[in-house]
């Protein structure tokens, strides 16, 4: 039942609005992306602004496609949907509520957005746990530290890719201004930086892949070729 409630300030459980819960979801545009060494998010800093301008212009565009958000309107007295943007007779009205991975919204909702550049999640990401601190002084520090790779194109938040980096350099301490404000503005330090800070997370996606999952990527694949084979009667 919670995941057809909406949000209000008088009760902690939440509502029924009937009609405001046949709303289909739309996410939020998609997360700042970053420079990366050596993969096709290579750039340098004339590349980082394009790529600012060009965030800008989908964040205008995805209003666009977008969404309508709701709210209690504590002036009205009632449960408020407002659209972001004027919509023409017979087109679809979507509603975002907010930012969830494909695991969250199957979970809470019995949904996900798996399917083409439109039904998309542009924030669907995965777990990793490394070996060691991100953001710890040391860089023997060994108190793991778990990270979100995105699972449409497997970068990392902000904050890790940061941290990632100050640590492949020695540690926050053992780095200068430079190469800290560097970091923090989500710029490579250098190429052999940037081969052992995501050769860390490599390692570490390797690692899970092969020591907590029941079957391969060869299994799975031979399992789908006999049902599909099955299916059509080549078996």
């Amino acid at each position: 039942v919670s995941s057809r409630t909406v949000h209000v300030p008088f009760d902690a459980a939440g509502a029924l609005c009937p009609v405001g819960d046949m709303f289909n979801y739309a996410p939020p545009p998609p997360p700042h992306g970053h420079v990366v060494v050596g993969t096709p998010l290579e750039g340098g800093v004339g590349e980082v602004k394009a790529n600012e301008e060009e965030e800008d212009e989908e964040e205008e565009d995805a209003d666009a496609i977008g969404s309508g958000d709701g709210s209690w309107d504590e002036d009205a007295g009632e449960y408020v949907f407002r659209a972001r943007r004027r919509y023409v007779a017979g087109e679809q009205i979507m509603l975002c509520y907010g930012r969830h991975t494909n695991l969250g919204l199957l979970e809470h909702y019995g949904f996900l957005l798996d399917g083409g550049d439109k039904a998309s999640n542009p924030h669907d990401s995965v777990e990793v746990s490394l070996a060691f601190n991100v953001d710890g002084d040391d860089v023997h520090d060994d108190e793991p530290t778990i990270v979100r790779a995105s699972a449409v194109d497997g970068s990392l938040e902000w904050d890790a890719v940061r941290g990632l980096r100050l640590w492949a350099a020695g540690g926050v301490v053992r780095c200068d201004k430079r190469t800290r404000d560097a970091a923090a503005n989500g710029m490579s330090i250098g190429a052999s930086n940037e081969r052992k800070a995501f050769g860390a997370v490599v390692d570490a996606a390797a690692l899970a892949l092969t020591s907590t999952l029941a079957t391969t990527a060869r299994d799975d694949l031979d399992v789908l070729t006999r049902c599909r084979a099955a299916r059509w009667g080549d078996d």
